[in-house]
């Protein structure tokens, strides 16, 4: 138990190390890929392209649940699967656990969601969402992130913003 939290600290600072760790011994190797080590790990430098060499890895990590695994599949099933579904249960998955990027996506898609019955409770489900990475002053960087990812897929889904329906305009004029 120790080493495994020893190596789990290890690979949320640098996944390089944690592999590293994982080659020097067969007792370390099997640790390193424990859930729980996995759970952990840091993976944001390994790209979200379902054909990079390092897929198998990220979903080694995404059935761990890592919150990071989670987001990357999140974007790829719904912008480049239009799997719409899939990819917001996995976004909704990573929110949960924390992850303010998926949190961001899940809040701009609710605002987006173009369901004339369900209008109010879409929005305001879209501003909890944004309100939550907001207030950890992290909008720039999620939204950074995110077209970081989708610029390196094929996109097959475009979300369409709906016309004069913020929320909030009639207090920001024509913002």
């Amino acid at each position: 138990e120790l080493l495994s939290e020893i190596l789990a600290r290890v690979g949320a600072c640098s996944l390089d190390d944690l592999l590293n760790a994982g080659l020097s011994c067969k007792l370390f190797n099997e640790i390193t890929f424990d859930k729980y080590v996995l759970r952990q790990a840091s993976i944001e430098k390994i790209p979200a392209m379902p054909w990079h060499k390092n897929y198998s890895f990220l979903e080694k990590c995404r059935d761990s649940g890592n919150p990071e695994a989670l987001y990357k599949q999140g974007v790829v099933e719904f912008f480049s699967y239009s799997n719409l579904e899939a990819g917001v249960a996995y976004l909704d998955i990573a929110t949960k656990s924390g992850h303010l990027g998926a949190s961001y996506i899940l809040g701009v898609i609710f605002l987006c969601k173009d369901d004339e019955d369900d209008d109010n409770e879409s929005n305001q489900k879209g501003m909890q969402y944004l309100d939550k990475v907001y207030r950890a002053k992290r909008l720039s960087q999620c939204r950074n992130k995110l077209q970081s990812i989708t610029q390196t897929l094929w996109k097959n889904y475009y979300l369409k913003p709906k016309l004069n329906k913020c929320p909030s305009r009639k207090n920001h004029g024509l913002k």
